[in-house]
């Protein structure tokens, strides 16, 4: 019997996540590209209550750390004060607005489809942005994740990248 992963590492979970553009173009390489993505995360993290360890915006590709709530314990019209702040015209019902706050996937599509609107809009260029599956990897302990903030940091040398606190 496969015991879940939740009852092995306990919420909230912190993950290193990486998303490649669109058949590796370098399509992020624009000037304002670094501000729209770190705008985008900035405004999701809030929503989601999330916390960014560390990033890096390369111009095939956007890395990030975030330690992610899968709980919030709150009434219905807390969750769609928080959704609100996202500009969003429609929100999504108690249950499946829940869903969406406390899920990596509910983050990760919030944040591709805000970063893809802003882009779209500053830097022009029509289409698809990200490639069909981001990557995760679920960082078990506070060693692993000083580990990924360390290979995060060094990879992103000469591009950029930083720490967010």
């Amino acid at each position: 019997m496969a015991i879940p992963r939740a009852s092995i590492c306990g919420p909230p979970h912190t993950y290193f996540v990486h998303v490649q553009t669109a058949l590796g173009l370098p399509r992020l390489g624009h000037p304002q590209a670094s501000e729209i993505l770190l705008d985008v995360l900035e405004v999701v993290r809030g929503v989601f209550d999330a916390g960014i360890y560390a990033w890096s915006i390369r111009e095939d590709c956007w890395s990030w750390i975030v330690r992610h709530r899968a709980d919030m314990p709150e009434d219905e019209s807390r969750l769609r004060q928080r959704w609100a702040r996202l500009g969003s015209r429609s929100i999504p019902r108690a249950p499946a607005l829940q869903e969406r706050l406390t899920s990596l996937s509910g983050l990760m599509q919030t944040v591709l489809g805000h970063a893809s609107r802003g882009l779209s809009k500053s830097c022009g260029g029509p289409g698809t942005w990200w490639a069909p599956r981001f990557r995760c990897c679920l960082l078990a302990d506070d060693c692993a994740v000083l580990a990924a903030v360390h290979g995060l940091e060094h990879g992103a040398l000469n591009n950029q990248g930083s720490i967010l606190h």
